[in-house]
């Protein structure tokens, strides 16, 4: 399998090498920037649920670009910095477009 030349799959790939499961880090951070939402998780189906989970959608792709970098250190690349910068805008606009 080749590296992509997409800097964000590169970021994905490289952090496949250090870790196998990319979750309990993404979710560790989240539940430390954010400890309201550890409760978030264990009642499903209410609205506060799905009406929070909407609000932290930016700061949860922010979180997990935040791991990213944390975990691949002196691999992160101004490529991967400046094409998650422009991504994090686009998931803002398609988050809070009307429906």
């Amino acid at each position: 399998m080749s590296a992509s030349s997409d800097p964000i799959e590169r970021s994905f790939e490289i952090a496949a090498t250090r870790c196998a499961d990319l979750t309990p880090l993404v979710y560790q951070r989240l539940f430390e920037q954010h400890p309201e939402t550890r409760t978030m998780f264990r009642a499903q189906g209410r609205a506060l649920v799905m009406e929070s989970m909407l609000a932290l959608t930016i700061a949860f792709f922010t979180i997990i670009r935040d791991t990213l970098r944390d975990l691949l250190g002196d691999e992160w690349s101004a490529d991967m910095a400046q094409a998650w910068d422009r991504l994090l805008p686009d998931i803002d606009t398609f988050a809070t477009a009307p429906a």
